[in-house]
């Protein structure tokens, strides 16, 4: 159900006259990269074949909103994870084209040796709260992730094509066309560059509701040392911080919108517990929701920081050394 109201407030966003893309100078090959890795290792624990290449993109600064690219990726290929079975294939291909321009226009297409979708419900993917009935995929998903996906392409200015056949698989194809950015335009680096970020050793509690985001997270801090508790629920998180010892947790991560008990609501409860900890532990929240507004309501209910989703693995490792 929160996965619903979730991604129905993506939608409402998305279709508001006040919905704005947060355009910025990043390099293109940055973002094909931060998506592969969760990706990579969350196809793995399925025994399934992920398999990527972007030697035909040309390595180059384009202004784009990162956020809503990221997600634009993680939809796609998150959903060839949940309906590719295990043994199967997914392969990420981008390229340019014209393969020689200066300007090209950036092809994106994520194919799956899936269970595909029917001709009769190909023309309705894209509609919200549609999804073909399958046999052992009753429950999988909301039903809102190809429509969000596809007005954020629109957003974009961009297109997406699908083609499909049951029982062998699905192939989206996403087209975009990025202003070019000089390599200046970057943002310089911060000393605490992802490659120098250390949080080798730290203990941090994961608290975050849908298992393939908790999957991914858990993924990328295992993956630079540190040792990750993870909780499903904001009530869990709380229980699972009150039962250990002081001190134990170096960091808190805390996703915002979640069942039984929110972010915010678990962080109250942490900040207002008996121990010594209670008020000084760092609390990150991870949410999807980046206005301003909603991070003042994050920092009001006593966390030190927010970071936003899709996660950013260098983002996510600097913020966690910030506070630690």
């Amino acid at each position: 159900m929160l996965d619903l109201i979730n991604d129905t407030l993506t939608i409402s966003k998305s279709r508001s006259e006040k919905f704005e893309l947060h355009l910025e100078p990043v390099r293109l090959r940055e973002v094909y990269d931060s998506v592969t890795t969760p990706i990579r290792d969350a196809a793995s624990r399925k025994n399934i074949e992920f398999t990527s290449d972007c030697s035909n993109s040309l390595d180059r600064v384009i202004i784009a909103d990162r956020i809503n690219l990221e997600k634009v990726f993680l939809n796609l290929l998150t959903n060839a994870v949940k309906y590719t079975p295990e043994g199967g294939s997914i392969h990420l291909d981008m390229y340019n084209e014209p393969k020689d321009s200066d300007n090209p226009d950036s092809i994106l297409v994520v194919s799956d040796s899936g269970i595909g979708i029917s001709p009769e419900f190909l023309p309705h993917i894209y509609e919200p709260f549609k999804q073909e009935k399958q046999h052992g995929y009753e429950t999988v998903g909301t039903g809102l992730g190809l429509t969000i996906v596809k007005q954020l392409i629109e957003k974009m200015g961009g297109s997406i094509d699908v083609k499909s056949e049951i029982g062998k698989g699905t192939t989206f194809t996403v087209r975009l066309h990025f202003a070019q950015a000089a390599e200046s335009e970057l943002p310089v680096k911060l000393n605490t560059e992802c490659n120098n970020v250390t949080i080798s050793h730290t203990r941090l509690l994961l608290c975050e509701d849908n298992p393939l985001n908790r999957e991914i997270a858990t993924t990328l801090l295992k993956n630079k040392g540190a040792i990750v508790d993870v909780a499903e629920n904001g009530m869990i998180g709380v229980e699972k911080f009150s039962q250990s010892n002081e001190n134990e947790y170096d960091c808190i991560l805390m996703d915002v919108r979640m069942p039984v008990m929110d972010g915010l609501k678990a962080t109250k409860t942490i900040r207002s517990l008996n121990r010594s900890d209670a008020k000084k532990v760092p609390i990150i929240a991870m949410t999807a929701d980046v206005y301003s507004d909603d991070i003042k309501k994050c920092l009001e209910a006593g966390m030190n920081n927010h970071i936003a989703k899709p996660i950013d693995s260098e983002e996510l490792y600097r913020k966690i050394s910030e506070v630690i």
